[in-house]
């Protein structure tokens, strides 16, 4: 079927008109999702859960894994349909009570992504390597989303820091050295790491054994995350 140039022009117009309005409802929607996550209030019957893995837990530091939760489930909006990791135990042991609540859990989801949204243990659900490539995009996102740069940050972003700042004795400590993003125990000892220099790695993940100061085999692995 051919067209004459004033149907063309037409037929063009029509195509952008239509991809605009695509673009600007899938545009609100996600702003409408955002919203409903950044104001959603997490029932307090899961604090008792908190409180009895970590007693010594504040009200305010519940606030602030509250919190953390919230932004981890930004990040798993911003992230689509890839995985990420959850860098936070405090953190994941709210998300855990969460998921038990399976009404509310699954009305969450629906509302905040268009699907559900699973928790992906890090052990059975992936390989260190792909641990590692996760939790790079939780750090990129994280970094993103509160302007600080991944490389070279002045901070550490909310949920990367939340584990220290709590006390969470079974938690997470983050470093950055050379570039290079290091998942600690609260003793130091290493559970792994990954490249943050953009111009030295394509993969996301570290191999470079004299790019650092400290092993990245020592340590059981990231943490779990999300997953479609």
């Amino acid at each position: 079927m051919l067209f004459d140039f004033p149907q063309l022009v037409v037929l063009c117009f029509f195509v952008l008109c239509s991809v605009i309005g695509l673009l600007v409802v899938k545009s609100q929607r996600r702003k409408r999702r955002q919203n409903f996550i950044e104001t959603y209030e997490f029932s307090a019957q899961f604090n008792e859960k908190l409180l009895e893995r970590y007693p010594s837990l504040t009200h305010v530091q519940i606030h602030w894994i509250h919190q953390g939760l919230r932004n981890f489930m930004q990040l798993c909006l911003l992230s689509g349909r890839s995985k990420i990791a959850m860098p936070s135990k405090g953190i994941d042991v709210l998300w855990h009570e969460f998921i038990l609540s399976t009404r509310e859990y699954h009305e969450f989801s629906q509302k905040a992504f268009g699907r559900f949204l699973h928790h992906a243990p890090s052990s059975t659900s992936s390989s260190p390597k792909q641990q590692e490539v996760f939790l790079k995009k939780a750090w990129e996102l994280s970094c993103d989303r509160e302007s600080i740069d991944s490389e070279k940050p002045h901070r550490m972003p909310h949920i990367f820091s939340i584990d220290e700042r709590c006390g969470i004795q079974d938690g997470y400590r983050y470093d950055v050295i050379q570039s290079k993003l290091y998942q600690l125990k609260m003793d130091g000892s290493p559970c792994c790491s990954c490249d943050l220099d953009k111009k030295h790695s394509s993969d996301g993940v570290s191999g470079n054994e004299n790019s650092s100061s400290l092993p990245d085999d020592s340590g059981p692995g990231c943490s779990g995350g999300c997953s479609s």
